[in-house]
């Protein structure tokens, strides 16, 4: 009796130090798992911090623009043929304006097609190039029309809204009267550095003159603004169509954002 109950107690005493010691390591093995949990977290947070690259919200006005950019109208393609002509087409029918432009150009071209049947077909082609921000949209229309000679033409406008569906104007962008002189001053500096060896300072003068008609074509992106000068404007053909780029906070010096 004595001797079982001897073992029994010795039995008990070797599970409870092994319930202990099992205590133990499960503490433990808690334990080190909560200090790994933080130590992977802070090293997440630092790297996520200090070295992936985040998107700069834009700052206008001292006030800050929600990065994700507006939605674009649908481009919508229309084929167009008579005798001796053929219009290609794809724009954003359902904005008025650029529908309106369209239309002109589309009936301009007809108008002048000869009734005759000898020469040359006739061709247009408008393509839409769109840009978005955060706060605004820009339909760069590039309209290539070819009535006989050695090559066509290219005209180019741009239709800029911004977040309220305002159709943003060069006028209501400058700061003052001097604006268009500062950004003369600053596109023809760019350009001759650039150009100057194909071209001549007259005809870059002439070109980037504070004039509104040098400066109407022009979009907006979340880097800054950006001006569009066609064929002939900076030089000979051969330059073809040329941009010139103002950051936002270079454009703050002479033109202003209200509505951005």
């Amino acid at each position: 009796m004595t001797t079982c109950l001897t073992r029994t107690l010795t039995v008990t005493k070797v599970y409870n130090a092994g319930m202990v010691n099992t205590m133990h390591k499960s503490k433990f093995f808690w334990a080190v798992l909560f200090v790994s949990v933080v130590v992977f977290g802070v090293l997440v947070f630092y790297v996520y911090r200090y070295f992936v690259p985040v998107e700069n919200p834009i700052v206008i006005n001292n006030e800050q623009i929600n990065p994700l950019p507006l939605v674009p109208a649908q481009i919508n393609t229309e084929v167009e043929s008579g005798k001796r002509y053929t219009i290609t087409v794809s724009y954003p029918s359902s904005v008025p304006e650029i529908k309106d432009y369209v239309d002109k150009a589309k009936a301009d071209l007809v108008s002048i097609v000869p009734t005759n049947e000898a020469g040359a077909e006739y061709t247009m082609t408008i393509k839409t190039e769109v840009f978005t921000s955060s706060s605004t949209i820009s339909y760069l229309m590039q309209n290539y029309s070819y009535t006989g000679g050695a090559h066509g033409i290219v005209d180019l406008v741009t239709f800029v809204y911004d977040k309220e569906g305002t159709l943003v104007t060069l006028g209501s962008l400058l700061k003052d009267s001097n604006s268009l002189t500062a950004l003369s001053e600053k596109a023809r500096t760019y350009f001759y550095d650039k150009f100057l060896k194909y071209s001549s300072k007259e005809v870059i003068d002439q070109g980037t003159a504070p004039i509104n008609q040098n400066w109407e074509r022009f979009y907006l992106t979340e880097e800054g603004i950006v001006f569009i000068f066609g064929q002939y404007t900076i030089g000979p053909y051969v330059l073809g169509i040329q941009e010139f780029a103002v950051s936002y906070s270079e454009a703050q010096n002479f033109l202003v954002f209200p509505s951005l």
